[in-house]
């Protein structure tokens, strides 16, 4: 073979091994850029799948939590229109909302009570139907009469009543009673810390 032919075939072959190489990269690049690019929607798809899902999951906190509120408010609104509940009245409508709205375990009623007030307080409660009411508060694993303290905020009433124990004085949890003085303050609704 003539030397320029040789020279043609040699430069053909290195033309076209440079071609082969070049789509092979050209080939691979576009291949990992697109299957970076798919990588990345479905990162993408996977956000947006949790942002909705946890929009609905807010919804239905915040709806839940409305609903609560709204009978707080109701139940807040029938008793302070009240001169003076009877323990029938109270059972009546604390059970109706607590078969009604959602996520409630039991409502009490715990009202203000002076320390002058309180041997008539406890007088009106045992009235009531509820014979030998005193206001209590613990001692070790027993319960007695509470000690002398400007005021109290007993259990009156509750629904269910099996859960609670009536006559104890709400007064002595004080995570629960900056909400009841915030709500008593405030005019509005207040929430507590979490408690057993």
């Amino acid at each position: 073979m003539p030397k320029n032919k040789s020279r043609g075939l040699d430069q053909r072959q290195w033309l076209d091994n440079t071609l082969l190489l070049l789509t092979l990269i050209i080939g691979m690049g576009g291949s990992w850029l697109l299957y970076r690019a798919i990588v990345h929607s479905e990162k993408i798809q996977r956000q947006e799948q949790l942002y909705v899902m946890g929009q609905s999951v807010l919804g239905q906190l915040d709806l839940n939590l409305s609903r609560r509120l709204e009978a707080i408010r109701g139940a807040s609104m029938m008793i302070g229109s009240q001169l003076a509940m009877e323990r029938t009245e109270f059972n009546r409508y604390a059970r109706s909302v607590v078969d009604n709205a959602h996520n409630f375990v039991f409502i009490e009623w715990q009202p203000r009570i002076l320390h002058s007030e309180l041997a008539t307080f406890e007088g009106n409660a045992g009235a009531q139907g509820l014979p030998g009411f005193r206001v209590l508060e613990p001692e070790g694993k027993a319960w007695r009469p509470v000690g002398t303290r400007d005021e109290y905020f007993p259990i009156l009433y509750a629904w269910p009543e099996h859960s609670r124990i009536l006559g104890l004085d709400g007064a002595l949890d004080e995570s629960t009673m900056r909400a009841k003085r915030k709500a008593r303050d405030t005019g509005g609704v207040a929430s507590s810390e979490s408690f057993t």
